[in-house]
């Protein structure tokens, strides 16, 4: 019962035994949910402020909007300067994803000789800029939540242990 206990809620299977240790499971779990709940706000703030930037920045050149972006579509926005991107569905038929897009900035047809060559606006590398921060504070989230895993474990197993031998 102690271990089922603390691995639904670490530290409670310790109270259960008698055990004062688990409050400091309860605490550790607490500040665990507080840190992920915070960091993953933070993230999706800046990934909204990211898709914000390239809507800022972008114009098209033709047909397509925004509408129909996914986050993959906007990621491929920050990579270029300019884009016309044709995927291929399950059934091996082009579909078009966007139409062809520019940064306001420095306006550039896309040159296939030049490649990367073409330099970066600053708008874009701005944006760039908020979408790694974005990727990087979701992956701060994720180690909270794997943190918060391994407390549920190590509790569970503690708890396990403190009923063997007594608080």
């Amino acid at each position: 019962v102690a271990f089922l206990l603390s691995a639904v809620a670490p530290g409670t299977g310790q109270l259960y035994v008698g055990s004062g240790r688990g409050y400091l499971y309860l605490l550790a779990e607490a500040g665990l949910v507080v840190g992920y709940l915070l960091t993953h706000r933070d993230a999706a703030d800046v990934r909204d402020d990211y898709v914000e930037a390239v809507k800022a920045g972008v114009r098209f050149d033709g047909p397509g909007g925004f509408d129909t972006w996914n986050m993959e579509d906007f990621e491929h926005a920050t990579l270029f300067e300019n884009w016309h991107n044709v995927y291929t569905d399950d059934g091996g038929e082009p579909l078009d994803r966007v139409g062809k897009f520019f940064w306001n900035e420095d306006f550039k047809d896309y040159d296939p000789e030049a490649g990367d060559q073409i330099p970066a606006t600053s708008v874009r590398l701005q944006a760039l800029g908020l979408r790694v921060a974005s990727n990087d504070k979701f992956k701060t989230a994720r180690r909270f939540l794997g943190v918060m895993l391994f407390n549920h474990l190590v509790s569970a197993i503690d708890a396990r242990i403190s009923a063997r031998s007594g608080p």
